[in-house]
């Protein structure tokens, strides 16, 4: 806009004519005058305060990044060295905690002697229900021979029964047989 003023005047014909068709083209007159402008403006100098700013900006941004890296991996460290120590103090105990050759014998002896007195325990015992079992079988072997005796009495009992019967009856017969 500062360059249209600077502009000399116009012819009057031609303003005449112009008026008209500057309505239409003012815009686009704006815009190719900004070109120009702009193209012939230089570059502004720097500002150097708004420049150190920013770099200042930055650094800063940049320390933060480093300063959490750094807490991120000292932390990362505290965690390994505190793991090894862990590790080391269960490796110790372990060792301590571990049994020797010694220990090893030892407890396969005493293993080797329990077995041993179980062993002969259950012998001892087998040997005791053994006993008594053959005591048993000969008591039922006594029941049933006494049983068997039982039978053969009563069969005999039976039977002189049966013949006193029959010759009690026979009697009867022969004494009824009389006394008509």
């Amino acid at each position: 806009m500062a360059e249209q003023s600077k502009k000399p005047p116009a012819k009057p014909k031609a303003a005449a004519k112009s008026k008209a068709s500057a309505t239409a083209k003012k815009p686009a007159a704006k815009k190719a005058a900004a070109k120009k402008a702009a193209a012939k403006k230089p570059a502004p100098e720097p500002n150097m305060q708004e420049r150190m700013e920013g770099l200042q900006g930055w650094m800063a941004e940049l320390e933060k990044r480093q300063q959490r890296t750094s807490r991120v991996g000292g932390l990362a460290a505290i965690l390994a060295i505190l793991a090894a120590g862990g590790a080391l103090a269960l490796g110790i105990m372990n060792k301590q905690d571990s049994a020797t050759d010694e220990d090893i014998d030892e407890l396969t002896e005493q293993v080797n002697q329990l077995s041993s007195s179980v062993e002969q325990q259950t012998e001892t015992q087998l040997k005791a229900i053994n006993q008594r079992l053959t005591a048993m079988q000969r008591q039922i072997d006594n029941v049933n021979a006494r049983q068997r005796e039982t039978e053969a009495e009563i069969t005999a009992l039976q039977t002189q029964v049966g013949n006193a019967a029959a010759a009690a009856q026979a009697a009867e017969d022969d004494a009824g047989e009389k006394q008509p």
